[in-house]
């Protein structure tokens, strides 16, 4: 049975941190993530105030980059993680969190 084994880990903003709101309202995620057989591998951003589990739009999906440009607002915690998909198997990483202040 051929079995993913991509782990994804946060770069930007580290889990649990609390971030100053850019004058432009805007914050790039960052994440690594690796196979082990060498796949390319798309990813899925999933990001909400809620649970880190809601629904991905359009543009987070199927991303070839492990990285996103996203729109925060002051005050929020925001709930994110990444669909890791090598093309016959999606892995769900863990649920990572930040706060705007």
């Amino acid at each position: 049975m051929r079995k993913i084994s991509a782990i994804v880990v946060t770069v930007f903003p580290s889990p649990g941190s609390s971030i100053n709101i850019p004058t432009n309202g805007k914050i790039v995620l960052e994440w690594d993530a690796a196979d082990p057989d060498n796949d390319p591998l798309t990813y899925t951003l999933l990001i909400d105030t809620i649970d880190g589990k809601q629904e991905a739009s359009e543009e987070n999906s199927n991303l070839n980059e492990r990285f996103k440009e996203i729109d925060v607002e002051t005050g929020k915690i925001y709930y994110w993680s990444i669909i890791t998909n090598d093309g016959n198997i999606k892995v769900n990483s863990d649920i990572f969190s930040f706060r705007v202040k």
